[in-house]
């Protein structure tokens, strides 16, 4: 297939890795006091095997969706001890380890923590199972139809890989271990991810990857969404841009420079992506696939910390974490080009979002806990 043609480097890498279980306990939500509306239980998720404006779309500049990061008058929210719109749930509650990424699919919903440990439960958090353990400090995974893929790595960033494992668990396969890891992103059965700087392809069974020939340029990648033609990342200091990826060639095009980039989406349209900067403004932007003007759709100023960003045809999802005094929120814009709205309020570390049909589902790493809320 096109994505797997270049090959400047082929690796095969066999073995497995061992599994383990874990627990999982309670929280509440809280916003310097308790919610009106707490986090409802969602059951004991700790048991072992138990229309966008035009503007957006042509690459003008649109009107922005509204300051996001305003408390005032937003009574959709658990706000100053008011009761939010829809209570969100707390599906499972992780007091040992860090939740980190999530994902979901039509049966099961799936999270990876920092202890390495990877579970799926029911959508309302019931029949929750460890699968496995990957031997390193879980990050992020995605689901395709038949297999879950996640990448770990240490903080310093020095130890990292990449590893497939059936939904129902099992043996694991190492796809990939080296250091400067990041991803993966999965489109029509190919993985994409960054491994030691550069960007890689190959299939989650495991056998040839494939390295990207570009040379720089790829470093501080924080951020990554693939589309049939490209992949895109969303880089960080130093660069601090938003590239495109062709993935039959190679290569790279910067779409919008001067993005201190949180995270990046793609809705088969166009490219999205949210900026952080520590202790100071926001932004939410959106740009076509071939380039050209950006558009703000929402912005405000700081403390903020925006977090995960994602999207479906109900609208733009994303996240703050809790910025000094300011605690963490759950945002939405919708495509009809109405205002942004705050779903949730009292949030610390919100750091991965995943969506379906009806309902919005975070990780929170600093309240170690899953939890959900029902689409507006």
């Amino acid at each position: 297939m096109k994505a797997l043609r270049f090959a400047a480097a082929v690796l095969a890498l066999g073995g497995s890795a061992s599994c383990y279980d874990f627990t999982l306990a309670d929280r509440l939500c809280e916003d310097g006091g308790r919610c009106a509306s707490p986090p409802t239980d969602g059951g004991d998720a700790g048991a072992p095997d138990a229309g966008t404006t035009d503007a957006g779309r042509d690459g003008g500049s649109g009107d922005a969706g509204g300051d996001a990061g305003a408390d005032a008058g937003n009574p959709d929210c658990c706000l100053n001890n008011g009761a939010c719109a829809n209570a969100a749930t707390k599906l499972a509650s992780t007091p040992t380890t860090q939740p980190q990424g999530i994902a979901v699919d039509p049966t099961w919903l799936y999270w990876i923590n920092d202890d390495g440990s990877f579970v799926r439960a029911q959508h309302d958090g019931g029949n929750a199972q460890t699968l496995g353990s990957i031997p390193i400090a879980g990050r992020s995974l995605v689901v395709d139809p038949n297999y879950l893929s996640m990448i770990g790595y240490d903080m310093s960033g020095n130890d990292g890989g990449l590893f497939t494992c059936l939904h129902d668990g099992g043996q694991l396969t190492p796809v990939m271990q080296t250091r400067f890891m990041f991803g993966p992103t999965e489109l029509n059965g190919v993985l994409y991810w960054m491994g030691n700087n550069r960007l890689w392809s190959g299939l989650p069974d495991g056998g040839s990857l494939f390295q990207y020939p570009i040379g720089s340029g790829l470093n501080g990648v924080q951020a990554m969404a693939s589309s049939p033609e490209r992949v895109f990342l969303g880089q960080n200091a130093p660069l601090s841009q938003v590239t495109s990826v062709q993935a039959d060639s190679g290569t790279a095009t910067v779409l919008a420079s001067n993005q201190a980039v949180a995270d990046v989406a793609f809705d088969g349209s166009a490219v999205y992506w949210v900026t952080a900067v520590d202790g100071g403004s926001w932004g939410l932007y959106r740009i076509l696939p071939d380039g050209g003007a950006f558009t703000p759709l929402a912005a405000g100023a700081g403390p903020a910390s925006p977090q995960a960003l994602a999207i479906d045809s109900s609208g733009v999802y994303w996240t703050f974490a809790k910025s000094g005094n300011a605690f963490g929120k759950l945002m939405t814009l919708p495509f009809d080009g109405g205002p942004a709205t705050c779903l949730q309020s009292g949030l610390f570390a919100a750091y991965r979002l995943a969506l379906d049909a009806n309902t919005v589902y975070w990780t929170d790493r600093s309240a170690a806990g899953v939890y959900s809320v029902p689409k507006p």
